[in-house]
């Protein structure tokens, strides 16, 4: 208490005053004149008055509504300890309130139940401090959220019936409804799914009844909405009955054919003769070294159907039906025994063995060495067509391009580009030899372009000339290269020729002029696309290898992994076209074999 003086009073007594701010109360004694008591500043022997009473109300602030679909929590704070209720109602009006929450708190939370989904309220709240001074806030208004979807949709098989019998392929029909909407139908047989769920009204699926057993199956639907409510129809019970497929005419095949070995690959064939005309017989090899009671197994011969092959030539090409594959990783100069298996499930079962050797490795060098010093495409050309028993052809530095291709009947033929006959060697044309006896001797060098090209000169615009993309194949009666042309400047050009063997005449042709496809780029080699990915997985964890082999046997890539999947990058080197790859586990025994196509 704090004693106040009034000046000019004689024989000052105090009076208490009491003032409150703020829930605060301060008493202030101040020194009257004609008040009893004691001189001022004797506080110590006076009685002070009694405080005077609270008569304002809490102060409310930070209202709040959080709504659910039946529930709603109101929130506010107080500037003083205070009790809590909440009046509300769907008007002014409110109608509503909750019990009186007696604690006397500053924060303040009071649950609203029993509200109706997707309604508009009003509200008020109100606290009472502890001299029961009242505060009641403004009206406020909140909406409750809408209810969520509780109900499932109802479903049923409308087709097949229960007890029909079906066969080959049927449709499978259901009828589905739901107070806010289907959103699929997944059908069931035996509870595995019959294709993908239907979304569209009228829900049906395809069953291809041939992919079960004759007999009893169960047939179900299973409906949903978009809240996630789902239920299954009645079981619709059916016989599938479908015919056995007659047997096909049981395999008959020729002899094993066996081409050139390698120095660590054999290639087999196995004619098919006649029969299995439902193409269901598979052929297993096996195969060991002369004297070793181990066989290993090797990849499975691939079935080739029957075609022919003319490229204009007037004798077609005949491949007949067969399967054919190779034998991998074979010890050079080494005798090997192998086995063929023919199985086939409508009989005709037959075994084919043939012993054959790899070639040895050639000597390093030979006895008598002649070094032939060789710098340019024309040189390459003399000394491949003069080769004699012991020579060493040794390359310069440079780009040496040309293209090899034999016929069925043994005949070579060479594509190159020659500049010889000027003397700069800048215009090149298209060229090309041939050999009847295996390469002993070769026919007189030939002009395949109709002119020649100046690189020089092409080199100024594009990276691109005469040749580049080459490519050839010979038949038993031509010789048919492929070639590039970008002697335009603004593009290239595909083009072959048909260079009949016999000497005649030569007929070329336009194979493409694709301007927007070919431009500005130098397609020679024509290798993969670069990063080009091969994939493989395996079922179980371990340590294995992986190998991509070309169809000459010849291995491309080897890698080791450990786990059940690896991915492996196939250098940009490897030209497009088709490649073998086998996956061995570390005992050596191959797990996965398969063919790829790289584009």
């Amino acid at each position: 208490m704090r004693s106040i003086a009034s000046h000019g009073l004689a024989d000052a007594t105090r009076c208490a005053v009491a003032v409150r701010r703020a829930a605060a109360i301060a008493m202030f004694s101040v020194a009257l004149a004609g008040c009893g008591g004691g001189s001022e500043g004797d506080a110590g022997t006076a009685n002070p008055p009694p405080p005077l009473a609270d008569t304002i109300a809490p102060t409310l602030s930070a209202l709040s509504a959080s709504a659910g679909f039946q529930d709603t929590t109101v929130s506010w704070t107080t500037d003083e300890p205070s009790d809590s209720q909440v009046e509300y109602g769907t008007s002014a009006a409110y109608g509503s309130s909750t019990s009186l929450a007696a604690a006397l708190v500053s924060s303040h939370t009071v649950t609203l139940s029993g509200l109706s989904a997707s309604t508009a309220y009003h509200y008020r709240v109100k606290s009472r401090d502890a001299a029961g001074n009242l505060a009641t806030s403004a009206d406020g208004s909140f909406s409750t959220t809408a209810a969520p979807d509780t109900t499932a949709p109802v479903v049923s098989i409308s087709s097949p019936t229960s007890g029909a019998t079906v066969s080959t392929t049927v449709s499978i029909a259901a009828t589905a409804t739901d107070n806010v909407g289907v959103t699929g139908v997944q059908f069931r047989v035996d509870g595995t799914a019959v294709g993908s769920e239907d979304t569209t009204n009228p829900y049906s699926a395809s069953w291809n009844t041939t992919t079960v057993g004759n007999g009893s199956h169960a047939l179900t639907a299973v409906a949903r909405d978009a809240a996630g409510n789902q239920t299954t129809s009645a079981t619709v019970n059916v016989t599938v009955n479908n015919a056995a497929p007659p047997p096909g005419a049981a395999i008959t095949v020729g002899q094993i054919i066996v081409d050139r070995p390698t120095l660590e690959t054999i290639g087999v064939s196995l004619p098919i003769t006649a029969g299995d005309t439902n193409h269901n017989a598979s052929v297993a090899v096996r195969y060991r070294r002369v004297g070793d009671p181990t066989w290993k197994d090797a990849l499975p011969l691939l079935r080739v159907r029957p075609e022919n092959l003319s490229f204009e030539d007037p004798t077609p090409f005949t491949v007949d039906e067969q399967f054919a594959g190779s034998v991998f990783d074979l010890t050079p100069n080494t005798d090997y025994e192998i086995e063929l298996s023919v199985h086939d499930p409508d009989s005709g079962d037959a075994t084919r063995t043939a012993t054959v050797h790899t070639r040895p490795v050639p000597p390093a060098n030979p006895a008598t060495p002649h070094a032939v010093a060789v710098s340019t495409l024309g040189q390459l050309n003399t000394a491949l067509a003069n080769a004699a028993a012991g020579d060493v052809i040794t390359l310069a530095d440079g780009t040496y391009n040309g293209s090899i291709a034999i016929s069925r009947s043994g005949t070579i033929s060479i594509a190159w580009y020659d500049g010889r006959d000027v003397e700069d060697n800048s215009d090149v044309s298209l060229m090309m030899a041939s050999s009847t006896d295996g390469g002993k001797s070769f026919s007189k060098n030939r002009m395949v372009s109709t002119e020649a090209t100046n690189l020089a000169e092409l080199q100024q615009t594009f990276s691109f000339s005469l040749g580049d993309y080459s490519s050839s194949i010979s038949t038993n009666s031509y010789f048919i290269p492929f070639w590039s042309d970008g002697r335009s400047g603004t593009h290239i050009d595909l083009y072959c020729a048909f260079v009949p063997l016999d000497g005649g005449l030569s007929s070329i042709h336009q194979i493409s002029a694709n301007q927007n496809q070919l431009v500005g780029g130098n397609l020679y080699p024509n290798p993969a696309s670069r990063g080009s990915r091969l994939n493989v997985s395996v079922p179980t964890l371990g340590k294995y290898s992986l190998r991509l082999y070309d169809l000459l046997g010849n291995t491309l890539v080897e890698s080791t992994f450990q786990g059940k999947e690896t991915q492996i990058v196939v250098p940009a080197t490897v030209r497009t076209g088709a490649y073998f790859f086998r996956v061995n586990a570390e005992d050596g025994k191959t797990i996965a074999t398969g063919k790829v196509l790289l584009k």
